[in-house]
């Protein structure tokens, strides 16, 4: 009996050095794994690390797949761009949503192109267009990727237009069919996404729908097209805006406008007439070039237009093909679309 109690203290002993052994080695390799840093691999099942690609045109940051270009990743992994900038060609610059829009407002963009190779450049914006989009389907941030790695007719600084961009190609004027100049071809009677986000927040983006001309938000994992654009700079007044007591001059559209913005009116032409010589209710084009998405509720600026309310404002615009509806803006958010109706909010125009 005394020997085998011996034997099995000896056991004991024994095994205690080989845990003991075994506790010094592990927490030795969990040292060395500590000081590696393991990129572009995933947990298995098993806890090992696999390593693991990314689907279409999205870039492996640690353990997550990210779009570059966009504000969140612009050049690179966490390259994160300021507040009140934009993502462009892999660069963080100021934001353009103020800027991008024709000088003098065009009714359309019809004959406003310049050809190129597999391009159309607007003239009138210095934008250039893929001519004929890909006819895949993205979300917004696979859109924004695709953009930025798109190399035609010799560029390759593309990227996903913004808002007040990707407006500048509605034609008001076409009854039916896609509501976009012939000039740009194959462009689908579809939304169409762009890289701006709404203000309330990044999980809806902007989408211009050409099937009807409205622009509007939708969740940024839904698909639309993708048309991309690059920027030709044109000369850009150092101060776009100026106040007065009762108007607001803007240098870059040439446009004076009523700073009061309040008023419900039935008949929008006879209240701006009022006014005096020159005033007038200003087309569609003309009052989204007020509109600031980077804004919300209402998306203006109130210190240059106090008084704006969360409502549909008037525009000169008809709805081609359809008689007694016009193009409307609801500045709460900055969406447009045709309505009927008989009273809305109103800021005339010189």
């Amino acid at each position: 009996l005394f020997d085998d109690i011996r034997h099995m203290i000896g056991r004991m002993y024994r095994r205690q050095r080989e845990y003991t052994q075994f506790a010094d080695r592990l927490s030795e390799i969990i040292t060395q794994l500590q000081a590696i840093e393991i990129v572009g691999r995933a947990p298995s099942d098993d806890g090992l690390c696999l390593p693991f690609t990314c689907p279409g045109a999205l870039n492996v940051c640690g353990a997550a797949c990210v779009a570059f270009g966009t504000t969140q990743h612009c050049g690179g992994c966490g390259d994160a761009c300021l507040p009140g900038q934009l993502c462009s060609a892999n660069t963080c610059q100021d934001d353009l949503e103020a800027v991008r829009w024709p000088t003098p407002p065009l009714s359309t963009p019809s004959g406003a192109f310049v050809s190129g190779p597999g391009t159309a450049t607007q003239s009138s914006t210095g934008l250039m267009w893929e001519e004929v989009p890909s006819p895949s389907l993205y979300d917004q941030p696979a859109a924004v990727a695709h953009c930025a790695q798109l190399s035609l007719g010799g560029y390759t600084d593309w990227r996903l237009p913004t808002l007040n961009e990707l407006k500048t190609l509605v034609d008001y004027g076409v009854d039916g069919g896609a509501r976009i100049s012939e000039r740009l071809g194959g462009a689908p009677a579809e939304p169409a996404w762009a890289s701006t986000t709404f203000a309330s927040g990044p999980a809806n983006g902007w989408v211009v729908d050409f099937g009807d001309g409205t622009s509007h938000t939708a969740p940024s994992g839904s698909t639309a097209r993708a048309r991309c654009v690059r920027w030709l700079p044109l000369p850009q007044p150092a101060q776009r805006f100026v106040a007065t007591v009762d108007e607001v001059a803007d240098a870059l559209t040439g446009l004076t406008w009523q700073r009061a913005g309040a008023t419900l009116s039935a008949a929008p032409e006879a209240a701006c007439a009022a006014l005096g010589v020159g005033w007038r209710v200003p087309s569609v084009r003309e009052l989204a070039t007020l509109v600031d998405v980077r804004r919300n509720s209402p998306a203006i600026d109130l210190t240059l237009f106090p008084g704006t309310e969360n409502d549909y404002y008037w525009t000169s615009t008809p709805l081609a093909g359809t008689a007694g509806q016009r193009w409307l803006i609801l500045f709460s958010g900055g969406s447009e679309g045709p309505l009927t109706g008989s009273s809305y909010r109103l800021r005339c125009v010189r």
